[in-house]
């Protein structure tokens, strides 16, 4: 993972004003009755998908999720599997698991000791779990961070006969190179430390994809499902595949600690110029993947 990637993944968790994007939410996937279980702190709109949609829960079941950021979908697999399941999210940054236990806290509703949060770098691809022990793992926006080579045998094993692998991805799309004069301009981004803010916004969004796009960082399908092959799943397949809602036209608001306020407007009108004659959809596309164990 880059350190433009880590830096912003830190802003993320500390930002307080990323909160209560309900209709970034609904257009990821998420359902209006699963808004209203979730504290507000956890309703960030920042997810790939919505793996849980294809889960079948019920009390008494395992599900890990690898990436868990604020922790919004352990909040919401708790809810479906307590009191006496057990629902894990992993992640490597302290500070994002702080967040989720504080969102987790946040649900009154959530039976205690239900969902738990550990400190722990998913693309080790070591975990500290039985064999055949999860009903289900899933991943939100993490599966393109990680050596798939050493992650994906590590979920076969936890997972029990019969379990399921979900996650939500970008997808880069085949022979859909970023145009020239945008990838340097983005790649200026990552170089100079030039970050979008964290206000939510769709513009913000789009830029955050342009990034990972950038740094090569999208899943490629065919690659992917075929390394899931590698390490026994059978048969996976995306069995989702939707576009970026695209806003009006406005522009991320790009942030930097300490650049001249001239240069990050220079840089600005730069991006304005080569986003405005693009359409992110034509480079990528954001999958669920789905994949069992027999």
């Amino acid at each position: 993972m880059s350190e433009y990637i880590k830096s912003e993944y830190r802003d993320l968790a500390k930002s307080d004003s990323l909160q209560n994007k309900r209709s970034s939410m609904l257009q990821i996937g998420y359902t209006e009755k699963q808004l209203e279980m979730l504290p507000p702190t956890a309703i960030i709109g920042i997810s790939c998908g919505n793996p849980l949609e294809f889960c079948n829960l019920k009390p008494g079941k395992k599900l890990l999720d690898l990436g868990c950021g604020v922790g919004t979908d352990v909040i919401l697999a708790g809810l479906e599997v307590m009191p006496f399941g057990k629902v894990i999210g992993l992640d490597f940054l302290p500070e994002m698991i702080d967040r989720a236990q504080s969102c987790a806290a946040d649900c009154k509703q959530l039976k205690e000791g239900v969902a738990e949060f550990l400190n722990l770098d998913v693309s080790e691809g070591k975990y500290p779990f039985e064999d055949n022990y999860f009903d289900y793992v899933i991943s939100n926006c993490c599966i393109c961070l990680v050596d798939q080579e050493r992650v994906f045998p590590e979920v076969f094993r936890i997972l029990k006969p019969g379990g399921a692998f979900i996650f939500s991805e970008v997808a880069s799309k085949e022979k859909r190179p970023l145009p020239q004069k945008l990838f340097r301009c983005i790649q200026e981004a990552i170089d100079r430390g030039i970050k979008p803010s964290n206000d939510g916004s769709l513009g913000s969004r789009i830029m955050r994809i342009y990034v990972t796009l950038v740094n090569n960082n999208a899943i490629e399908p065919i690659d992917t499902l075929q390394k899931l092959r590698n390490a026994g799943f059978e048969n996976p397949n995306i069995i989702q595949e939707r576009v970026q809602p695209l806003d009006d036209g406005s522009m991320p608001k790009m942030i930097h600690d300490t650049l001249p306020k001239v240069e990050l407007e220079q840089y600005m009108t730069r991006l304005k110029g080569f986003l405005s004659q693009s359409n992110v959809n034509d480079f990528m596309s954001f999958v669920t993947v789905m994949a069992l164990k027999s």
